[in-house]
């Protein structure tokens, strides 16, 4: 038995009506992906929701894959002054623009990169670090899909 998916161009409204010149058996018409096709616009302080860390430090998630249908997870990471975690790593590209603040960014050879509000950083997918929060900071992250790996998760 063979399934055949029907895929709706990006851009193209969805037929009322399929047809087939000879009809196929267990045809599955697929409306639904995860691509928009329309501007997607977040006003300030517009989010999904706020995750916690601490207690104090948070992060909003502003555009997420599943819900906004897009491949990007976007988030306004607000680590207050002595925050740290160690061990991060995701399975898609992290690229990160400080807003306002100071981090360290802790690698693994040992050495540390502090970052002031312009810098910029890549973490590719699968490479760890650790971060300290050097003063209350407003880090702007972008998690994105890295090749053929999974989209960036909702959460």
């Amino acid at each position: 038995m063979v399934d055949y998916s029907v895929e709706v161009p990006r851009g193209m409204k969805m037929p009322t009506e399929v047809r087939w010149p000879s009809p196929p058996h267990n045809v599955k018409v697929v409306t639904e992906r995860n691509v928009m096709d329309e501007i997607l616009f977040k006003k300030k302080n517009e989010s999904h929701f706020i995750k916690e860390f601490d207690g104090k430090t948070t992060s909003d998630r502003i555009i997420l894959p599943e819900q906004d249908k897009c491949r990007v997870k976007v988030t306004m990471f607000r680590p207050k002054a002595g925050f740290s975690a160690s061990d991060i790593a995701y399975d898609c590209d992290e690229t990160v623009l400080m807003i306002s603040g100071r981090v360290r960014i802790h690698l693994l050879d040992g050495s540390d990169v502090d970052l002031d509000p312009g810098d910029t950083y890549l973490a590719p997918a699968g490479v760890a670090y650790g971060l300290t929060a050097l003063a209350d900071s407003e880090v702007f992250c972008v998690f994105s899909q890295a090749g053929d790996g999974p989209l960036p998760d909702g959460t």
